[in-house]
């Protein structure tokens, strides 16, 4: 076969003529042949366990050397090495064992394209199904439901988490911890805004909850992907002092002084605030959604969806002579569908419209000297429900007044009495409280 190749050769060489490196025998050896389609291709020759030639093709030649494929002649000489080692190591059968190494390198390859495709569509998980994003449907599903307090829910979270910490905003939800959401609550505490930060920590512990709930029901489908098993609110205390506003109550006094003051107000801000007692200081979110259509004689009908209601419960509200002639006040005359209005029924009136109305009745009230301290809306619908208590009206009919905690199954499915002339007593009473000490 003549002495050790050259590239020359290797250039040169005619169609299936061997090429050999002169290696001694019985170690293998490195030989090289052009084929047909003009491919140098280089062989390492050994014998084989049964005593038989194997001819191993090893790469072909190349000006580049990339140590698998393509060898430059000191590339494939080097290869020889390896594999006269692995023969004179005992490793006779290198065909077998080269194909199971291409094997398990072929194995490793797709491993790793798995493995990468793995990472990155948990990469690709993590980022849409961050924190944020599970906020979002959480806020989408209580508009699904048409739930009154989706608008405020979506505000505070994007006020407090998105827009304030837009780095936990991205957290992914599977991630989220007490630690998370530590800073969120520390910085509106830290503001002295203890109700509002209780709120967030009520509409984040609640999202989080229907994440949950959402894995074994047919509802909440967008909240199902998340995956959550755990609530992290769980473990984060309640706001210390955040309960304090929902402990204050009016005296009769102070309730007394108020309707002096609403009783005499003039124009629809007046009448607006005496339909709002005289009712039992309903919800506002569900009073300003009133129209036309949702009187019912000497009633009105509301909607109240709040809670984990699924479906809105119809709430009949009785109107007292008082009450009507109020909200003829507002209406009339009529220029559009809207029972409480500033407008003449052709706007309602907002949440903000309400309040601002009392609260120029709370501060002439405070510097008068007529109530110890401001009190909101909230205030003044917890005073109703205190007053009456205290004059003798049980716990189910004030329940039924002002629609809350009727959620058993004895309220769902068995109970079916309105209640009317109940709810018109206790308004009646609640006149006569409002009124004791006014001359008629």
């Amino acid at each position: 076969m003549g002495n050790a190749i050259r590239v020359k050769q290797l250039e040169t060489s005619k169609p299936l003529k061997w090429l050999s490196d002169g290696d001694p025998r019985g170690a293998g050896q490195l030989y090289a042949r052009r084929n047909n389609s003009g491919r140098v291709i280089f062989y390492f020759r050994y014998t084989d366990p049964e005593g038989k030639r194997v001819q191993l093709p090893i790469g072909e030649w190349s000006e580049t050397n990339d140590g698998e494929l393509q060898l430059t002649l000191a590339g494939a000489r080097q290869k020889v090495r390896e594999l006269r080692s692995r023969y004179q190591a005992g490793e006779t059968d290198l065909r077998a064992a080269i194909q199971v190494r291409k094997e398990q390198q072929a194995e490793a390859i797709r491993e790793s394209q798995h493995r990468k495709e793995r990472e990155a569509e948990a990469a690709k998980r993590a980022a849409e199904q961050t924190l944020g994003a599970l906020l979002e449907a959480y806020v989408a599903h209580l508009k699904n439901l048409k739930k009154p307090s989706a608008r405020a829910v979506e505000t505070s979270l994007h006020r407090h988490v998105r827009d304030a910490f837009p780095k936990i905003w991205k957290v992914p939800a599977d991630k989220v911890d007490d630690d998370t959401i530590a800073p969120v609550l520390d910085l509106i505490t830290e503001a002295g805004k203890l109700r509002e930060a209780a709120k967030v920590r009520s509409y984040l512990r609640a999202a989080f909850s229907a994440a949950i709930r959402a894995r074994s029901s047919g509802t909440a489908v967008g909240l199902r992907k998340f995956g959550i098993r755990h609530n992290p609110l769980r473990d984060v205390p309640t706001i210390e002092g955040a309960s304090k506003a929902r402990s204050q109550v009016l005296d009769l006094s102070e309730l007394q002084a108020y309707w002096r003051r609403i009783a005499t107000k003039e124009g629809p801000q007046g009448a607006l605030l005496r339909f709002h007692l005289l009712t039992g200081c309903q919800r506002i979110q569900q009073l300003v959604r009133l129209t036309k259509l949702d009187l019912d004689g000497d009633a009105v009908v509301l909607s109240d969806a709040k809670g984990r209601r699924t479906e809105a419960r119809l709430h009949l509200v009785p109107l007292l002579p008082e009450a009507k002639a109020a909200l003829d006040e507002m209406t009339s005359p009529s220029m559009g569908p809207y029972l409480l209005t500033l407008t003449m029924g052709e706007k309602p009136v907002t949440h903000g419209s309400l309040a601002d109305a009392m609260r120029e009745i709370v501060a002439a009230m405070v510097d008068a000297g007529e109530v110890r301290e401001a009190f909101t809306p909230g205030v003044l619908r917890r005073t109703v429900e205190t007053r009456l208590a205290a004059a003798g009206v049980s716990g189910e009919i004030r329940a039924h007044l002002q629609s809350h905690g009727l959620h058993g199954v004895q309220h769902k499915h068995y109970n079916m009495h309105d209640y009317a002339a109940e709810k018109r007593a206790a308004l009646e009473k609640l006149y006569a409280l409002a009124t004791a000490d006014v001359v008629h």
